[in-house]
């Protein structure tokens, strides 16, 4: 399966605590920019109480490995982020807002005021992820939640 911008990954996992069902890996060739949040600030955020994130086919049932095991780059582990995270500017708090308004598989966010959405929003930190990088791996418990802003 591709993922495209305005997609999300890692909901699941953070609001049932169980294990990731697919192995997401940055295929390129542009770079792969996602805005995440961490399992505390999706907590804080009030989304995993709101949510139930269905099973989506093309991630249940086919596994998500974009590389074979032998040409898989560094994973995007914890040791290897930002321990800061900078303000998102406005147009990636935008790109958040519109993407949960677009998605259909988020829609009790909908009814949520702009200024609550812009709120979540700005618990997001964006990452550029290297061709190759694994985002999350299945079989792992989920750490964060992602929302695909450029690349596949």
């Amino acid at each position: 399966a591709t993922l495209v911008p305005g997609d999300y990954f890692g909901g699941h996992a953070l609001t049932t605590n169980q294990r990731n069902m697919a192995t997401i890996v940055a295929k390129g060739p542009a770079l792969l920019v996602t805005l995440s949040m961490s399992q505390r600030g999706f907590q804080e955020s009030g989304i995993a109480k709101r949510m139930h994130f269905p099973k989506r086919p093309n991630i249940h049932t086919v596994h998500m490995d974009l590389f074979s095991s032998q040409s898989l780059g560094k994973e995007l582990s914890h040791s290897n982020r930002p321990s800061s995270q900078a303000a998102l500017p406005p147009e990636e708090i935008k790109f958040i807002c519109n993407a949960i308004r677009r998605n259909a598989n988020l829609r009790a966010l909908h009814c949520f005021s702009d200024d609550v959405l812009r709120n979540i929003a700005r618990t997001a930190e964006r990452r550029t992820v290297p061709r190759g990088a694994m985002v999350a791996r299945s079989g792992e418990f989920g750490q964060e939640f992602f929302v695909v802003r450029n690349g596949l």
